[in-house]
């Protein structure tokens, strides 16, 4: 009788256990990243502010967690580091993105960030050697563009981009840095993301903006200071 008491405890506690783990678990979290730079979480519209006490409420409970931030086409990048710069400031590295139409897929958001003097890629610290070395063995540099990009350089459609990314497949060199212009289209991330995932190439995102001023761009240092 003593022995089938505890074997009764024993499965209530792998029970509550289990109950426990699966409620700790930390479930995704999406963001809807609108042209006009406004911003969507759980079903509301936000702000930069509410979005970040969201972020560190949500991290103190969980942990880390992952996130995908659903954009839209004409959303440039800086708007789009500068969202997933609050989840990062709260601990979040698991970073993916997604266009903004119901049931789009999410893509790995692959990128190298400073924060803290440190370089971090998919949650893990490298010097600077470690991203010279990945930078300059890359298969092809390509930088994006408000319109068109840049292959080594070279000004190119972004059809032509994703042909050459195609052709990469299969070789030793399947691998691609991006830079981007802070005004580039979330649309084009995407289309390189995408071409990457479908021919196994390798790609990082470096953000990495350049003061351009001049034409009109938004920095995303001026970016972040504008935080209301």
């Amino acid at each position: 009788m003593v022995g089938h008491e505890k074997m009764k405890y024993s499965i209530a506690t792998v029970i509550l256990v289990f109950i426990v783990g699966c409620s700790a678990r930390p479930t995704p979290q999406e963001v809807f990243l609108r042209a006009d730079g406004t911003i969507e979480a759980n079903g509301a519209p936000t702000t930069d502010r509410q979005l970040r006490d969201l972020a560190m409420a949500k991290y103190r409970r969980h942990g880390s967690f992952p996130l995908t931030i659903c954009a839209d086409a004409n959303v440039p990048l800086w708007r789009l580091a500068h969202i997933a710069d609050i989840f990062r400031a709260s601990g979040v590295w698991e970073i993916h993105t997604s266009r903004a139409q119901a049931a789009a897929s999410a893509v790995l958001y692959p990128t190298f960030h400073t924060w803290g003097n440190e370089w971090k890629w998919h949650g893990h610290f490298a010097g600077s050697n470690s991203i010279t070395a990945i930078t300059t063995n890359a298969g092809v540099n390509v930088r994006l563009l408000p319109e068109g990009a840049q292959i080594e350089s070279s000004s190119a459609t972004m059809s032509a981009l994703l042909d050459h990314l195609a052709s990469l497949a299969g070789s030793d060199r399947a691998r691609v840095v991006i830079t981007a212009n802070t005004n580039a289209p979330h649309s084009s991330l995407m289309a390189v993301l995408e071409t990457c995932q479908t021919h196994e190439i390798d790609p990082l995102f470096v953000e990495h903006w350049e003061a351009e001023q001049s034409d009109g761009a938004v920095t995303q240092e001026s970016a972040r200071s504008a935080v209301p």
